[in-house]
């Protein structure tokens, strides 16, 4: 089991300029037997993750600007009927003022995800969270986590790269949405 660091949290929290402050999960859950992506090697966790910040930053437009701060992360989950993991992004923004647009970039997630990943997304939206509140749903994201190495089949190898694995191990990847402007995220 992984969990986010008590520094890395604070990291994150020390990003967001005002409390209370809403709070945005994004989350796509991949499983081998339904995802259209055949590997999650370093390559395309990069592209998930661009794809994401493309769709927030095309939603927001000039509220893209106001965030405070992004940060990401990627997990195995246990399948709670077979007996491989899910892989779990977790992409999180926090900040004020773009609330009303939140239900339109759900809408283009959830179709981007299904039609071209076939993959679940969903959204999980905490509005008006004070710091403590922040820190305790950062703090329970990777509580379930497994972390999962033996494989049978080559072709669960494959889908579970070992990039998957070096890239989940560091935890929260922490982003200030101001440089995402004109660059993409690479993983090093």
């Amino acid at each position: 089991m992984r969990t986010a660091t008590t520094s890395q949290i604070n990291s994150i929290l020390s990003k967001i300029k005002e409390f209370p402050t809403t709070l945005v999960e994004v989350s796509i859950t991949q499983s081998i037997l339904s995802s259209k992506l055949i590997s999650m090697d370093k390559s395309t966790i990069e592209m998930v993750v661009n794809t994401i910040l493309h769709n927030i930053r095309n939603v927001l437009g000039n509220s893209f600007d106001d965030l405070n701060c992004i940060a990401y992360r990627i997990d195995t989950l246990q399948n709670e009927f077979f007996s491989y993991d899910v892989i779990q992004h977790r992409l999180i923004f926090c900040g004020n003022g773009f609330d009303k647009k939140l239900s339109l970039l759900k809408e283009k997630l959830n179709s981007f995800v299904k039609s071209k990943m076939g993959d679940f997304c969903s959204l999980i939206i905490l509005e008006k969270q004070e710091s403590s509140q922040v820190f305790a749903f950062l703090k329970k994201q990777a509580e379930n986590t497994t972390y999962n190495e033996e494989f049978e089949s080559d072709k669960m190898l494959k889908f579970y790269h070992p990039d998957l694995y070096s890239i989940s191990e560091k935890g929260w990847y922490i982003f200030n949405p101001k440089e995402l402007q004109s660059s993409f995220v690479v993983f090093e």
